[in-house]
């Protein structure tokens, strides 16, 4: 993937996700690795952390056929972030169906710790948060615009508007739509 995929994206987004494939019958370990420029979560609770624990919990497969043992058993289902990129990418999965949009608050900190997510422990596990895409409106139809961290200060970027903020404190309307 690497060597075909050289770009600034790559570069600066390019992350490593392990999938491991666990036979509850005869214990055999499967290991896939997918390149991944950002990470899409379930939106559950009411915080980023949340979100996290919700995509990366181990999930029962029922119905697995086993490439070790060949058997339909039952297997277990575990990923995690082998390799961490520079700049970590969230997207939060808000579109239920084609005509709902959830509209939950979601709280997040300023510093995410990945280390309980990350299959080694080598290299950055803590990112500072430094923008957020928001969408306005239902999923049909709205508006984006970004919330971007410049030096000290937070600034709110709509087509040709720049809105410094002191603090991020967004109006409920934003964050929730």
């Amino acid at each position: 993937y690497k060597m075909s995929n050289k770009s600034i994206f790559d570069e600066l987004l390019g992350g490593l996700c392990e999938t491991r494939i666990y036979c509850t019958k005869c214990r055999y370990n499967s290991r896939n690795f997918e390149p991944s420029l950002g990470i899409s979560l379930p939106l559950c609770g009411d915080s980023i952390e949340d979100c996290l624990r919700a995509g990366f919990i181990d999930a029962k497969l029922k119905h697995y056929i086993c490439p070790k043992c060949s058997r339909q058993e039952s297997a277990i289902i575990h990923t995690s972030i082998k390799k961490r990129p520079q700049y970590f990418l969230i997207h939060l999965k808000r579109l239920l169906s084609h005509e709902k949009k959830i509209s939950t608050y979601i709280e997040f900190k300023h510093k995410l710790d990945l280390s309980k997510y990350c299959t080694n422990s080598t290299g950055l596990k803590i990112y500072t948060l430094r923008a957020i895409i928001c969408h306005s409106n239902g999923w049909t139809t709205g508006h984006y615009y970004a919330i971007c961290l410049r030096g000290d200060k937070w600034y709110k970027f709509d087509d040709d508007d720049a809105v410094s903020y002191t603090h991020l404190t967004l109006p409920t309307s934003e964050l929730v739509q």
